[in-house]
């Protein structure tokens, strides 16, 4: 607190943008970044925070004071970008630990950078400080990721990197306010292709949400040869959304709706001591339960039974009458069979008389009469017509009558 003023006379000028970057969890960088922050905040400067969370193997008492100075931090700055170190390890996790926290202080380095080239390196579509201010002023946590990519499809890849890049949490960029795209490629026949400038747009558009601000810069870079350069920074998230895998569950409250009561205990009372009497019997004789008794004998009297009918059920009576009506009808069949008997009918003369019913025509057994025509009184057509010549040379035949005709229809 007592150099301050020093810190705020470096920092004078033309100045515009300050970047404060640091690791978090130790005492240097946690207890001071958030007095310059607040300081930087209220001379008007565009203050931007970039902080590493230390690796989880440095403990998790290193690691609960990082996030209290983190959230402390967050109060004074108008963005908040947090890089987890615990990323680096998921890829450069066969690396020695020297290398490991070199790599940490390349990506705070590397942060900064883009951040600053989008602004200051001039292109076909500028960002200015404008564009920037108005991503990341009062925009609370903020990510960034950088990707390069070159060869086929190298549009589509350096936007999945700069998406998947260690420098974010998440990929999930669906919760930004705003988000700030620079993309950069080499001059000549390395130069970025209407086609491959879409394909970065609608991704970024698919990726983001309908209403989150989108600002685009186009520049061009000679060092990077076939390669295209795609830098992102998404800001506006919930403060707790980087945090969130490092803050521990609490513990949950349960409110009860009755109104607890204890219970008494349950106290035996003394009754003094129990005395028992021992009492030894002599052996009893078992005994059945039962009695026996002599068998005796029963006597009936005949002359006082009564005769009883037997009492048939409703079934057995249809049965009954249903055996009495087929005897009735055999009985009709049997007369009826004897009646053709005496009348002298029989089978066979009944078959007789349909055979000679078949050979007999109908008009014969309707005794109807029938005239036969006469064959020679039928009128005879021939085909040949006599026909008179106008010469006077006397009647010919003529074999072409005009009545007839051969064709056949």
């Amino acid at each position: 607190m007592e150099n301050i003023g020093e810190v705020m006379d470096a920092i004078g000028g033309n100045t515009k943008m300050v970047f404060l970057t640091t690791g978090m969890g130790g005492g240097t960088g946690t207890g001071a970044i958030p007095v310059i922050a607040k300081a930087c905040r209220e001379a008007g400067y565009l203050t931007v925070a970039v902080v590493t969370i230390p690796f989880k193997s440095e403990g998790k008492v290193r690691i609960n004071y990082a996030i209290e100075g983190i959230s402390h931090l967050g109060e004074h700055v108008d963005s908040l970008l947090v890089i987890n170190n615990e990323k680096l390890r998921e890829i450069y996790g066969d690396l020695g630990v020297s290398a490991a926290f070199a790599k940490a202080d390349d990506i705070l380095a590397t942060a900064v950078k883009g951040i600053a080239e989008i602004i200051t390196v001039a292109g076909y579509i500028n960002v200015d400080f404008a564009d920037v201010e108005t991503v990341m002023k009062d925009s609370g946590v903020s990510i960034m990721g950088m990707g390069l990519a070159s060869g086929e499809d190298r549009a589509r890849t350096a936007i999945e990197n700069a998406l998947s890049s260690p420098l974010l949490n998440s990929n999930d960029i669906t919760g930004a306010r705003s988000i700030l795209v620079n993309i950069a490629s080499g001059k000549g026949e390395n130069e970025l292709t209407m086609d491959e400038l879409g394909q970065i747009t609608d991704y970024m558009y698919e990726a983001s949400s309908e209403d989150a601000l989108i600002i685009r810069g186009l520049s061009q870079d000679e060092s990077l040869g076939k390669e295209i350069s795609v830098t992102v920074i998404a800001t506006g998230f919930p403060s707790n959304s980087i945090l969130t895998p490092y803050k521990r569950p609490k513990p949950k409250k349960v409110e009860l709706l009755a109104e607890l009561h204890p219970v008494p205990p349950h106290i035996i009372p003394d009754r003094g001591e129990n005395t028992f009497s021992v009492v030894q019997k002599s052996p009893q004789q078992e005994s059945s339960d039962f009695e026996e008794e002599k068998q005796g004998r029963l006597h009936f009297d005949h002359e006082t039974m009564e005769e009883l009918t037997p009492i048939r059920s409703k079934r057995e009576s249809e049965l009954i009458e249903e055996r009495e009506n087929q005897k009735s009808t055999l009985q009709k069949v049997k007369h009826m069979q004897n009646f053709f008997k005496k009348e002298g009918l029989s089978n066979k003369i009944i078959k007789d008389n349909i055979e000679a019913f078949e050979d007999v025509p109908a008009y014969v057994r309707r005794n109807m009469a029938l005239t036969p025509k006469d064959k020679e009184a039928e009128i005879k057509v021939s085909k040949f017509t006599p026909e008179e010549l106008a010469d006077g040379q006397g009647p010919v035949l003529r074999d072409n009558n005009a009545y007839l005709n051969d064709n056949v229809d």
